[in-house]
């Protein structure tokens, strides 16, 4: 019989299990697709390259009581989303959408300037451009990161983070402070461990 082995939330390795066990692990969402199995001592793979796994049993497959579901001693706890997660989320949209509307109005001045400067204030559009290519950006990193499936768009977040921090050559210092807050807790250990869970990485 096969012996399983997997990567927790936690980054340790459990096991063995039986197919059955970790299929039932699968149903309890204990595990996921993305997952990190190992068979009898073979390389590390996502648990969806292993079709037995993923095809749950009607046994398996069936509601657990609240008393089945709980983890036992020595059996991996799921891994629950952190709620900075939700908020770097929430402050990468904020975020884009007042860099949006500050560079509209910083363009609107730049462009006032150069116009009665006769082009020469021109150099004074950088930043407005600058600052409205870093809000789109952040606008739909923010949308990405409060869909359905955010777990794929975790990595490209540490980069509107700093996009969010350079906002500062404009004068954003609500961004900037944004982006800081999204850098410490993207550095949060918690956050880390379950990205990792789930197959991402920052």
């Amino acid at each position: 019989m096969a012996e399983y082995h997997f990567i927790g939330g936690d980054n340790k390795t459990y096991g063995p299990y039986s197919l059955e066990q970790l299929r039932q692990f699968i149903a309890e969402n204990r595990l996921n697709a993305q997952s990190q199995i190992q068979v009898d001592g073979g390389p590390l793979q996502p648990a969806g390259n292993f079709p037995e796994l993923m095809s749950a049993s009607p046994e398996v497959a069936q509601a657990q009581s609240p008393a089945a579901a709980m983890p036992g001693p020595g059996m991996p706890q799921p891994m629950i989303r952190p709620g900075k997660l939700q908020a770097i989320a929430i402050m990468t949209l904020v975020g884009g959408i007042l860099a949006t509307l500050f560079s509209i109005m910083w363009g609107i001045y730049a462009i006032f300037v150069a116009i009665m400067s006769f082009g020469v204030g021109c150099i004074c559009l950088i930043g407005p451009i600058y600052q409205l290519v870093a809000g789109i950006l952040c606008i739909i990193q923010g949308s990405k990161l409060l869909g359905k499936n955010p777990e794929p768009f975790h990595a490209k977040t540490k980069n509107t983070a700093i996009m969010q921090i350079v906002c500062i050559i404009c004068c954003d210092w609500i961004n900037m402070t944004l982006g800081i807050i999204n850098l410490v807790f993207l550095n949060d250990e918690q956050v880390k461990a379950y990205i990792r869970s789930r197959g991402g990485q920052i």
